[in-house]
């Protein structure tokens, strides 16, 4: 009787451990923000509101690891199918209107990049044949970009372009060739690249640069930036890319190539078993109306939201199958309601998210803050902390309202809360200073007083102390 007992309970044990590890790893859908990387939840930032995973109208109807997705300005999808060699054309309720798959008589090989101009020329990076190919607004074939003629190139030994978007400012494509945006003009000419990421300093590579033979240094590999594994073109033709450099993986490069993002380490970085970390890998960025930045991120499976001052405003996703989770995200755009749609290369599907509520109102509160419109924005951020008492962003916004508007008591309490130690120091410093500004009388008449008090303490202590020596001295010390 005691065995069996004995087995019950260890069977019970098991079963409860097993239970509680499961748990423990099943992905995470809810939204959340991150908190010294500790996650912290938020409530839900995007509800689905379709999933595509049949694609009726074509050779096939799935999708074979597809690697880009392209909304434009007319309102249709472009997918760039890469497994099955093609690419397609879907209106806005995802029904297949066109599909491509060759140009001047050549089939495509692998293509990974898509996207239109503002007058619907598509623009198709076909990596396997080592071109950009150009088609009509009507379908129609144009021409093909092959690696242009410039000794500025010698080091290029082979053109394999992956992504490619045309630029409305400078009417040149950019493509992703290696680890650089290389523009090529109208006329296939090499225009140079544009925003590398920065290599860093290296002591010991200075050194051996410094004191190493010609013939050392020949060699010698050079060293080279972190690769761009994305972009976009936003508004006022800013490039928007994300890329594997540990202090800018998210890169906002202006027209004269400049990057005006700040550096930082966004995403999440995990540990293995061993301690080697595990650091992100974005794999695409969006923008929508209100200036949000959207990141996919390969190893967490989560989309994480920021705004033009690097603040994370937050994140859903995780891997798995379900609604609201990706194995691996390829993909992300902005159509034109201002939905989030999303490409999963591993899945084959696409999913269409809408901000809900407090997402909205999350958005709304940033975009007519950078406006300058504080009041409004203070209404919005009012909603967000009363939504959730824990979105210290939302505190942080409101404390510097507060500041801004001489409240310096109201933004302390806030920029408490929000644990924003920076801005609480600089609230509580001008408390400080008013407080003296405004009792500047009565302090100094205290401190006056003080100043007396000690000088007659020192003037008594010092006649007091010469008293008990001379006594000291008279009494032969007995004392």
């Amino acid at each position: 009787m005691l065995k069996k007992t004995a087995v019950i309970i260890f069977v019970f044990i098991i079963t409860s451990l097993s239970a509680v590890c499961v748990n423990a790893l099943m992905p995470v859908s809810s939204g959340f923000i991150l908190d010294d990387g500790s996650r912290v939840t938020i409530p839900v930032p995007f509800e689905v509101e379709k999933i595509v995973s049949s694609f009726e109208g074509g050779t096939y109807d799935s999708l074979n690891n597809p690697q880009d997705l392209f909304y434009d300005d007319n309102g249709f999808y472009f997918i760039a199918d890469t497994g099955n060699n093609r690419v397609l054309r879907l209106d806005k309720d995802f029904k297949v209107v066109a599909e491509f798959t060759e140009a001047d008589g050549i089939a495509f090989s692998e293509p990974s990049g898509v996207s239109t101009d503002s007058d619907g020329d598509i623009y198709i990076a076909d990596t396997g044949n080592a071109r950009v190919v150009h088609f009509t607004p009507s379908g129609e074939y144009a021409e093909s970009f092959v690696k242009p003629e410039s000794e500025l190139l010698y080091d290029v030994d082979f053109f394999a372009p992956s992504k490619v978007e045309f630029d409305p400012i400078s009417k040149n494509l950019y493509v992703i060739q290696g680890r650089q945006f290389m523009r090529i003009d109208a006329l296939n000419r090499f225009r140079g690249y544009i925003g590398d990421n920065e290599v860093g300093f290296d002591l010991w590579d200075y050194f051996f640069r410094k004191f190493a033979t010609e013939k050392q240094k020949m060699q010698t590999e050079k060293r080279a930036p972190d690769p761009y594994t994305n972009f976009c073109f936003g508004e006022e033709g800013r490039l928007y890319a994300v890329g594997l450099s540990d202090s800018q993986r998210i890169s906002v490069i202006n027209t004269v190539g400049k990057n005006i993002y700040p550096s930082g380490d966004y995403g999440e970085t995990s540990y293995n078993s061993d301690g080697s970390a595990v650091t992100p890998i974005f794999t695409d960025i969006a923008v929508n109306s209100s200036g949000i930045i959207f990141v996919s991120e390969q190893n967490t499976g989560c989309i994480y939201q920021y705004d033009d001052e690097g603040n994370l405003l937050g994140a859903f996703g995780g891997k798995g199958s379900g609604n609201s989770q990706f194995e691996i995200i390829s993909s992300i755009v902005i159509n034109g309601d201002d939905s989030l749609v999303t490409l999963d290369s591993s899945l084959g599907r696409i999913q269409v998210f809408e901000a809900t509520d407090f997402m909205k109102n999350v958005h709304s509160a940033v975009a007519l803050y950078q406006s300058g419109k504080y009041s409004e924005s203070y209404e919005k951020w009012q909603e967000v902390r009363d939504k959730n008492a824990g979105y210290t962003l939302a505190r942080q916004k409101i404390g510097e309202i507060e500041y801004k508007n001489g409240n310096y008591e109201t933004a302390a309490d806030e920029f408490y809360k929000g644990d924003d130690r920076e801005n609480y120091g600089e609230a509580f410093s001008k408390i400080r200073y008013l407080f003296f500004k405004e009792h500047f009388a009565a302090v100094s008449i205290a401190v006056l007083v003080l100043i007396v008090l000690v000088v007659l303490l020192i003037r008594f202590g010092r006649g007091y102390i010469a008293r008990m020596r001379k006594r000291l001295w008279y009494s032969g010390g007995e004392e």
